[in-house]
């Protein structure tokens, strides 16, 4: 699983309670997490926030479902029935921040 999020807060989180259960990888930036996901072909989950330095969630869920389409595509948000409703057809699921362990595992099974 791959957490894409520009709070260093968010990604330690779900670092410690996914661990456990999954190798889960990290980004901080829309650049990292493409570089993550070519040097890794086993990332089957990607969660990815919205607004992020270098460019928007959306950008890395089109470049998914165009390169990796078998890739899951979460998108977090913070409750935006416009972006959640714009972004519908390139997501698999969706996961309200703040995260918690619940919401995570949810969005994993």
């Amino acid at each position: 699983m791959l957490v894409v999020d520009d709070d260093e807060l968010v990604l330690k989180y779900a670092q410690r309670v996914l661990a456990a259960q999954l190798d889960v990888f990290v980004a901080a930036s829309i650049d990292a997490a493409r570089s993550s996901l070519e040097g890794n072909a086993s990332i089957e989950v990607v969660i990815t926030d919205y607004n992020m330095p270098g460019g928007t969630g959306d950008a890395l869920l089109r470049w998914l479902k165009e390169t990796r389409p078998s890739v899951r595509r979460v998108l977090m948000t913070a409750s935006d029935p416009g972006v959640v409703q714009l972004l519908a057809p390139l997501c698999d699921a969706f996961v309200e921040k703040p995260l918690t362990l619940l919401s995570l595992r949810r969005v994993i099974r």
